[in-house]
């Protein structure tokens, strides 16, 4: 047994081009401040105020801050924030200790996440962390088990499927077109992290990509229409040589036992609940008001010193400066009037369509993105410019989210599958823009 599980490693190694770890997607650059593609993709450096300040408003969304700041009421539907992940199975997903990794540190466990870091190194916060993971690890309902994965299959179709319009390929990959590596460009914007897939049970994480809505509601992470086969395929490809990262401070700690009953006290009394549901319904706890926030007062999350206790989300200096231009507009004055279009283009872009679609001279995947969609004189997605005039509202739906999936020669990369919920929202919202400029 043992010299057939050598051979079977053997194989992989070759098949992977000698250095599976090197060359996987998990062992991307990692980032070190919360990854909004959207954001990294349309606001620079050089930008204005005045054009910057477009990006702070998506990052007050995107990092859910009205989740725990109430947005003045003229300003609510624009900064409704983004749904946090559902928890509800999280302890049949997880370990123990990577839960306890992320309440610990989640910018560390999981490098671009826009999850913040609640304790330091204040008496007392390991405990809390301790008690939140025993909460978080009853939180449990197994998931159903699929077929057994082929890492192979499973590489090809992460890297065919569009997994890579947002995700990092791997570097031992080389798409269709490319006769070798320096053939490939390098990718000018940063990848989503997936630092987690390798803690994911195998099982877990095929289900999770068979159907992302049921554990991520927000929709930035939508289904690919996989089957059970494809999924537990992919699933295997991206546990190939992954090991889940053990909480030695927790082991050394050796810290004192603690109840799931205070995990969940602390779990609503930290407004993990604000962002996060479970099984059980809990009140959320508001800090101040959006129009009560001092940019640098001491319990800002955008000041320039972070006080003790304050959430820390690890900003870049661009973020900082577009979220503090965002937070002084919401406190001086209302939203500008938005038509329709401006309408649907702030949807697009908080979904970050624009990543593989354009739509009036506006995005569409980089170059060295788009050589994995297929072939060259097909390898860009269709443009959004009118579809809402010529698509009815029931067949947007379906194509968002439905049994009808667009098909074109030769462009392996399927449309997602985005949930009932925004498929409404998208279809009525495209139908409305587009029959305004008529």
């Amino acid at each position: 047994m043992k010299c057939r599980c050598f051979l079977i490693a053997g194989v992989l190694l070759w098949f992977f081009g000698g250095t599976p770890a090197l060359s996987h997607p998990l062992q991307t650059q990692p980032l070190r401040y919360p990854h909004i593609a959207a954001f990294d993709q349309n606001f620079l450096t050089v930008d204005p105020d005045e054009t910057l300040v477009r990006g702070g408003l998506l990052l007050l969304a995107e990092l859910s801050c009205t989740a725990c700041h109430a947005a003045p009421p003229i300003w609510q539907d624009r900064l409704a924030p983004r749904p946090g992940p559902n928890l509800a199975a999280v302890g049949s997903r997880y370990d123990e200790d990577t839960l306890w990794l992320m309440v610990r540190s989640p910018q560390y466990r999981k490098r671009g996440t826009l999850m913040p870091g609640l304790f330091g190194s204040v008496e007392g916060d390991v405990d809390k962390v301790e008690a939140i993971t025993r909460y978080l690890s009853t939180l449990r309902l197994p998931a159903k088990p699929l077929p057994l994965g082929d890492a192979v299959r499973g590489r090809l179709l992460y890297h065919t499927v569009g997994c890579v319009a947002c995700h990092q390929p791997a570097t031992d990959y080389l798409p269709l077109g490319a006769a070798s590596a320096a053939d490939l460009e390098p990718l000018s914007t940063a990848s989503s992290p997936i630092a987690l897939a390798d803690a994911y049970e195998i099982a877990a994480l095929g289900r999770f990509l068979l159907n992302p809505h049921k554990d991520r509601p927000a929709g930035r992470m939508p289904g690919q229409r996989l089957t059970e086969q494809e999924a537990a395929d992919i699933a295997a490809y991206l546990h190939i040589g992954r090991t889940a990262e053990k909480a030695v401070e927790r082991t050394v700690l050796q810290l004192p036992a603690q109840t799931p009953e205070r995990g969940r006290k602390l779990f609503i009394q930290q407004r993990c609940a604000n962002c996060h549901l479970t099984d059980q319904s809990m009140p959320h706890r508001m800090a101040k008001p959006m129009l009560e926030v001092k940019l640098d007062g001491p319990a800002s999350c955008v000041a320039t010193t972070l006080a003790p206790g304050t959430p820390r989300f690890d900003l870049n200096e661009l973020q900082l400066r577009a979220l503090r231009l965002a937070l002084h507009q919401v406190q001086q004055q209302a939203p500008a009037v938005a038509g329709p279009d401006a309408r649907l283009d702030w949807q697009l872009l908080r979904l970050n369509c624009y990543a593989c679609h354009d739509r009036n001279h506006k995005g569409g995947p980089e170059d060295a993105r788009a050589i994995y969609f297929g072939h060259e004189q097909d390898r860009y997605p269709p443009s959004l410019d009118h579809v809402g005039s010529k698509l009815t509202s029931d067949a947007l739906k379906q194509v968002l989210h439905g049994d009808r999936t667009p098909t074109r020669p030769n462009f392996s990369v399927r449309m997602p599958d985005f949930g009932k919920v925004i498929a409404e929202q998208f279809s009525e919202a495209f139908t409305t823009a587009d029959k305004s400029t008529k």
